[in-house]
């Protein structure tokens, strides 16, 4: 959890258009929206080896005025892919797949932007379905409908590929040790909230003891484990010995699924790892090297702050390395508790969609802190409706905007009485904040367990066996 943050880091989240006087790349046109959108509907006909274009046989075309021509015979059209293009199933967007999974003879739905040039560049491409019908002519015959029906068979839930990654929805998860209202117990939280909740967070400097006895009380529930692993007395502590060892062999022998979120917050002036990003990413990957060594139920997750943004990208150790891209994320009325620095105009999904855009292509998405305050110290007032909006916006926007998000923390804690820092984040310190998070969490997108199974249907190619929400 981030303490404090200079005014001046806020700058870097003003603006989310390319940078002036660096030329614009096709990513930020599509990104920006500055030119015309277009639908086209066909059959993909060829993919480029790098899979970075493809060629689709069109037979319906749609303008962004929404305006639909289908054409009487199929035409061959060029398709390029942004950097971070998204691959649906045609009827179910929480469906996500990879663009290997684009091949010749599959119907497709580009959904894009035209150029300047004509050429289409795409933003999502939505597989599956079935052809429109469409008008044929031939010799001296007059024209005729004909339907050309086919249905393409995609898996029905397609195999996350990082480990623990369900297929379809959303993981909920909580931070509840330090909320007095629960007397800080998981199951006295699942039966305020009015469910279960799928993974626990807590956090454990480095040099400290796996923290087993905690791990019991989550596995109890039903629940699996996220831990802070962060070296608090800088890098240079971090390395491949007998402690590290050690701790891998507890995480294993723990009985299920371990996240681990190895020195988040890292790009933030405020952590005792930050400034160094050649060392970060040399020191994640050691840690992450000895899980995959001794604990192969440990998913290793790096965690940024939502700002700065700008050097984000410098700490990233390689997908190799990671198997969860995670952020951390507050609503806050004042940044530092400070009357100067207002920041109630902040939206949730903007300061999410940075992290988003550049790596759910790549990774599944965990929101690994999220709150928003409803007693802000710098107003010395109860805000409840203001915590009611900011989370009703982001909950609500998982399904539809960013289905790649496959797991959420709540950062349940007031952290006024908790000395800290100045807002009250408890979702169960006012009844209507605490109706509202019911409410948000009970549709079925949100999961109440892990897969009850250590490997991953990415290598067994079985579904995962969710418990029934509690």
């Amino acid at each position: 959890m981030r303490r404090m943050l200079a005014p001046l880091l806020l700058l870097s989240m003003l603006s989310v258009v390319p940078h002036v006087g660096r030329p614009a790349r096709a990513e930020d046109v599509v990104l920006s929206g500055q030119t015309l959108g277009v639908r086209l509907v066909g059959r993909i006909r060829a993919v480029a080896g790098d899979r970075k274009s493809l060629e689709l046989d069109v037979v319906s075309t749609t303008s962004d005025s929404g305006r639909q021509r289908v054409q009487s015979a199929p035409t061959a059209r060029p398709i390029r892919l942004a950097d971070v293009t998204y691959v649906f199933d045609a009827t179910d967007r929480t469906v996500f797949y990879g663009r290997e999974d684009l091949k010749p003879g599959i119907v497709a739905t580009v959904v894009g932007v035209q150029t300047d040039d004509g050429s289409v560049i795409a933003q999502e491409i939505r597989l599956g379905g079935s052809l429109p019908t469409v008008a044929r002519t031939t010799g001296n015959e007059g024209g005729r409908d004909i339907t050309d029906p086919l249905q393409v068979k995609l898996p029905s839930l397609r195999a996350g590929k990082a480990k623990f990654e369900p297929a379809r929805g959303c993981y909920l998860g909580a931070f509840v040790i330090q909320d007095a209202n629960v007397n800080r117990r998981m199951d006295l939280w699942e039966e305020t909230v009015g469910k279960g909740h799928a993974s626990y967070l807590t956090y454990t400097g480095y040099g400290r003891p796996f923290p087993i006895a905690w791990v019991r009380e989550v596995r109890q529930v039903g629940s699996v484990p996220n831990i802070a692993f962060e070296p608090n007395e800088g890098l240079r502590a971090v390395r491949d010995n007998a402690y590290l060892r050690k701790w891998a062999r507890a995480a294993a022998a723990s009985g299920g699924p371990v996240f681990l979120r190895f020195a988040s917050e890292m790009n933030g002036a405020w952590t005792a790892y930050s400034g160094n990003p050649s060392l970060y990413r040399a020191k994640f990957r050691l840690v992450a090297k000895v899980m995959r060594e001794e604990a192969p139920n440990v998913a290793m997750v790096w965690t940024p702050y939502c700002m700065p943004k700008g050097n984000i990208p410098s700490y990233y150790p390689g997908d190799d390395a990671v198997d969860w891209v995670g952020v951390n994320i507050y609503s806050v009325h004042h940044h530092n508790g400070r009357l100067d620095f207002p920041a109630h105009r902040e939206d949730p999904l903007e300061l999410l969609r940075p992290v988003y855009q550049r790596y759910a292509s790549r990774k599944p998405i965990q929101i690994s802190e999220y709150a928003a305050t409803s007693f802000c110290m710098a107003c010395s007032q109860p805000m409840p409706g203001f915590a009611i909006q900011k989370m009703s916006r982001l909950y609500r926007s998982l399904p539809t905007q960013f289905p790649r998000v496959k797991m959420i923390y709540w950062f349940s804690w007031d952290t006024i009485s908790g000395g800290a820092a100045e807002n009250n984040y408890s979702v169960t310190a006012n009844p209507e904040v605490l109706a509202t998070y019911r409410h948000l969490t009970q549709s079925p997108y949100f999961l109440s367990r892990v897969p009850d199974t250590l490997t991953d249907r990415g290598q067994t190619g079985e579904e995962p066996r969710l418990t029934a929400s509690r």
